[in-house]
């Protein structure tokens, strides 16, 4: 809202106007009021830690890691064969 005006005009039209939706349940508008209507400024200082992950040794761990294919495991029915050997033999 530009003027402070503005919000008192615009509790007063909607401050308890029923809203209906498209399966027909009535909803009631509550307008509260905020202390502050400012909007925060965009940071204007860069942070020094932007773009360093690149250099991260963790990070490049992690990224050798994912890298690898998957090893996984034999079906349940190879290793019940397997453990059925080992009882036998």
């Amino acid at each position: 809202m530009k003027k402070p005006a503005d919000v008192f005009e615009f509790a007063e039209l909607l401050n308890g106007h029923l809203f209906v939706n498209e399966k027909v349940a009535q909803f009631k508008a509550v307008v509260g009021y905020v202390p502050s209507q400012r909007v925060p400024k965009p940071c204007s200082r860069k942070d020094s830690r932007e773009g360093t992950i690149f250099k991260d040794p963790d990070y490049l761990e992690f990224l050798k890691v994912i890298a690898k294919p998957a090893e996984n495991l034999p079906s349940s029915e190879i290793q019940l064969e397997r453990k059925e050997a080992e009882l036998s033999g």
